[in-house]
């Protein structure tokens, strides 16, 4: 399974040599390299709505969400990298997920782009998903049955899509920096500090095969490398399974898990005869 993800990563690259498989390279103008990183509009205002909804309904002591948002972050962003940025994906028979994946790899062979557009964006979808799903679940569990649904949610989608904009921003300034182009001081003081993954960290993974160091955060990088690459040797359904966790991690899945698991917690029993 390994030797046929490398046969099939070289095809997505149009390499036939492995002698001839090198990293590519682009010219990079550094006065005009870094565009405007931002949030749509709409993302901001979902965002300062988020923000309302948190300060009314938390507590300090909720701020222990921020860590299994960061976790999210990290592990969803990583599975989004890894499944992508498989050659199969390429051949997906959803037209949407096919584009993306098509996208995700031309970066390998055309790096240097993520930092003539904006990035930031690419994930609003993503973004408005994770910060509407709360929205929608609370509304719904009190105009359709009267009850409330855990006050954290509101935060843990607001923190996902924050520490997202942020890994987003950071494989910008990786790229940055391996192109020589400034970026801001606290990127780069978090990133030679261990708190960001640094630009040699990302290098890594634009160094063919690209088949390891997909963690736009700081996490289970190691745990992520083994999962996609070692595993295979030993599953033969292995992308099936990382399709399936694809799909189980998504920020919007966990959020309604937790919102089913409330919502039946606090429905009435129903008495025996």
């Amino acid at each position: 399974m390994a030797s046929d993800l490398l046969s099939r990563t070289m095809v997505s690259d149009g390499v036939k040599e492995l002698t001839n498989w090198t990293v590519a390279t682009m010219t990079v103008d550094p006065t005009k390299a870094i565009v405007s990183q931002m949030p749509h509009e709409t993302v901001l205002c979902m965002m300062l709505v988020s923000v309302a909804l948190v300060a009314y309904r938390c507590k300090l002591r909720d701020a222990w969400v921020l860590v299994a948002a960061y976790v999210m972050a990290d592990l969803y962003m990583a599975v989004l990298h890894m499944w992508l940025d498989h050659p199969i994906t390429r051949d997906c028979s959803l037209d949407f997920f096919k584009e993306r994946a098509l996208i995700f790899q031309r970066h390998h062979l055309k790096p240097a782009e993520v930092l003539t557009e904006n990035h930031v964006r690419s994930i609003d979808n993503l973004n408005l998903m994770t910060l509407a799903t709360p929205m929608v679940w609370m509304l719904g569990a009190k105009l359709l049955a009267g009850r409330s649904l855990p006050r954290q949610l509101n935060l843990f989608a607001l923190a996902t899509a924050c520490f997202g904009i942020l890994a987003a921003y950071n494989h910008v300034c990786m790229h940055a920096r391996t192109h020589h182009v400034a970026v801001p001081s606290v990127i780069e003081w978090g990133q030679d500090a261990g708190l960001l993954p640094h630009n040699e960290f990302h290098r890594t993974h634009h160094t063919p095969p690209h088949d390891r160091n997909f963690s736009f955060l700081n996490g289970g990088a190691p745990l992520y490398d083994f999962a996609y690459l070692q595993l295979q040797g030993y599953l033969e359904n292995y992308y099936v399974v990382m399709t399936v966790l694809f799909g189980l991690v998504q920020p919007m899945t966990g959020m309604s898990l937790v919102a089913i698991a409330a919502l039946l917690r606090s429905a009435p029993k129903v008495k025996s005869a």
